[in-house]
Formats: structure tokens, sequence, C-alpha cells
């Protein structure tokens, strides 16, 4: 039986798991072992986003795996890497302190790719995007960590956002946490909904 070293920066890849994929390859002899069937069968694992089996002679086994990056959670179900595509573990409650992203399926590059592009626009400012989410139709809508909902609309996203942080700096900082809806959808305007209107112009 050969010596099986399993090497790769593992956290979430479970290593019984993966020693019980490889055992039944383990009763070929060393040269008849199928090394792209395994190879294959241990990349279908839900937290392998790569994978290298080597047989070194006369008796070693040296499997390689790089394990998923998870930036985001997709529709609830599932998580994403940080190249867009999507990967199911077994268990999703220690992820959710990460952003929520939802939209078409074929999307999901796009609305990682445009997360990350407001992320660091709103970074600037302090906020940071709890839920993004790209409806059928086209149009945007994100909630900061803050609980803030922001409709941006399907056009010149980038130019709303950057409007909204203008007012932001000059007249919102200080009541951030009386915000409730921004609505970004106008051209060259920005509707605002306070969480407690009766609240505002007393200087509370």
């Amino acid at each position: 039986i050969p010596l099986v070293s399993v090497q790769g920066d593992l956290q979430y890849i479970d290593r019984p798991a993966i020693r019980a994929v490889i055992e039944p390859y383990l009763n070929a002899r060393f040269l008849e072992l199928d090394v792209h069937a395994l190879r294959a069968e241990l990349a279908a694992m839900p937290w392998v986003a790569g994978s290298s089996v080597q047989r070194i002679w006369p008796d070693q086994l040296v499997v390689h795996l790089d394990e998923q990056l998870p930036v985001a959670r997709w529709g609830g179900g599932a998580l994403l890497n940080s190249d867009g595509r999507v990967f199911v573990p077994d268990d999703l409650a220690g992820f959710v302190h990460l952003p929520l992203l939802n939209g078409p399926e074929h999307s999901r590059e796009l609305v990682l790719q445009r997360y990350q592009q407001f992320n660091r626009q709103l970074r600037s400012r302090g906020y940071a995007i709890a839920e993004l989410t790209l409806q059928e139709r086209g149009s945007w809508f994100l909630t900061t960590s803050d609980g803030i909902a922001i409709s941006l609309g399907r056009n010149q996203l980038n130019d709303k956002l950057e409007r909204f942080l203008t007012v932001d700096r000059r007249l919102l900082s200080e009541r951030r946490d009386q915000i409730a809806r921004i609505d970004l959808r106008y051209s060259n305007a920005m509707a605002l909904a306070w969480r407690s209107p009766a609240s505002i112009g007393t200087g509370e």
C-alpha cells in the first residue's frame, strides 16, 4: 500500500473525507493506480478548487489540494470564490458574515465584480456592503452593513454612488444612523427616506 501525503493549506476541507476518497484507489497495484480518476474525484469535492496527484517511486502518493477561497454568499444556498465560481459546502452556518449576492445564474461574475467596485467606493466613507442584488430587468439594489437600502437603477452606477457619497460627506455623515433608504435612480437627484422622520430637524 502506498504511503499517502496530503499537502495544501487546508482550513475547511475535511481530512477524513479526503482519506475516504483516496482509500479505494490504494487497493490497486502502485503502477496501475488511476491518478486521473482520483484527481477528478477529489476536484469534485465542494471545498476543493484544484487538485494534483503524483506517484513517486517506489511507494509514495502525493496529493496536493488547493482550497476554495470564499468571498461571498450566493443566493442564500451557495458560496462564491474569488473567481466568481459557485460552490456548495455542506454547511453555510459559519459564513453568515460574508456579503450576500443575488442575481440571475449567468450573472455571478458580473455581480461579484460590481460588488468589488461598489465596495471600494463605499469603503472610502466607512460604508460596507451587506447585500447586493441584480434583478432580472437589470436594476441594482444594495444594502449597507448598517442597514441602509440603496436603489441604483440600471445605468451610470458608479457616478450615482459618487453623487451619494458627495452628499453624505457634506450633509449626511452625522445622521447616517437615521437613514432608511436612498433612491439614486434619478439622473441628477436623489431621494432619501429617514428611519425616524419626527426626529429630523430637532437636532436629536
